[in-house]
């Protein structure tokens, strides 16, 4: 009754997302390792201080839709073509979106 073809490809999908949880745990396995080695280095030369009391750092990955300075640029380009007023400039400022979105890949 059940569709060989969809089991096929529910199996096929289960068993990709699997390794790639268990690729990660050993990953976070690791990365465990490297920050009790840190630890156990921090407390070698301050023992006071509590290294579970130092907040993690968020990691920072930069959008993929626009190249480094490139939205900003665009939008300095759109101000400096537009005439008017400093209202109307920034109304316009909307437009590199869709400069992006018509550029050729």
């Amino acid at each position: 009754m059940a569709e060989t073809h969809v089991v096929s490809a529910l199996r096929a999908k289960r068993a990709e997302i699997s390794g790639y949880i268990h690729d990660l745990e050993k990953k976070v396995k690791t990365w465990r390792a490297r920050l009790a080695h840190i630890d156990a280095t921090i407390k070698i030369f301050s023992p006071e201080i509590d290294p579970d009391a130092i907040p993690p750092k968020r990691t920072y990955r930069r959008t993929r839709y626009f190249a480094k300075g490139e939205l900003s640029r665009c939008c300095l380009d759109v101000l400096r073509d537009a005439q008017g007023s400093l209202k109307d400039r920034l109304h316009h400022t909307r437009q590199p979106l869709g400069k992006w979105l018509c550029r050729e890949f």
